[in-house]
């Protein structure tokens, strides 16, 4: 079952990714991502984070946030998108910042981010 996440975590990455390429209908302009494309991008970095035990404003996050199913756009912009995603258990929300063209840019507990103030 963790696997079938993992695959379906990656491929909503290459759809993020390649999503750019592909969006010059007639030559004008970005084709828009859905929020269900942000939020499983948002989901595959800080999946990433966790297995490389990376911390998140001095902690450590562990295979729990893994489970959490209540992930929403909490906001969003011309430039980038802030995903929450809420622990199934302690109800913490963590945030993760992402560029409009996908680009991890940052997680943290407050959803505050300097580079968008």
């Amino acid at each position: 079952m963790k696997s079938l996440k993992s695959l379906a975590l990656v491929l909503a990455l290459t759809l993020i990714s390649v999503t750019p390429a592909l969006a010059h209908s007639s030559g004008h302009g970005p084709q828009q991502v859905t929020n269900a494309e942000v939020i499983a991008k948002a989901s595959y970095d800080l999946g990433q984070l966790i297995q490389k035990g990376e911390k998140v404003d001095g902690q450590t996050l562990d295979d729990s946030w893994n489970k959490a199913t209540e992930k929403k756009i909490h906001k969003k912009d011309v430039r980038y998108y802030v995903v929450s995603i809420k622990h199934p258990e302690t109800g913490k929300e963590v945030f993760v910042l992402l560029t409009r063209q996908g680009q991890f840019g940052g997680v943290n507990f407050t959803g505050s981010f300097d580079c968008i103030k």
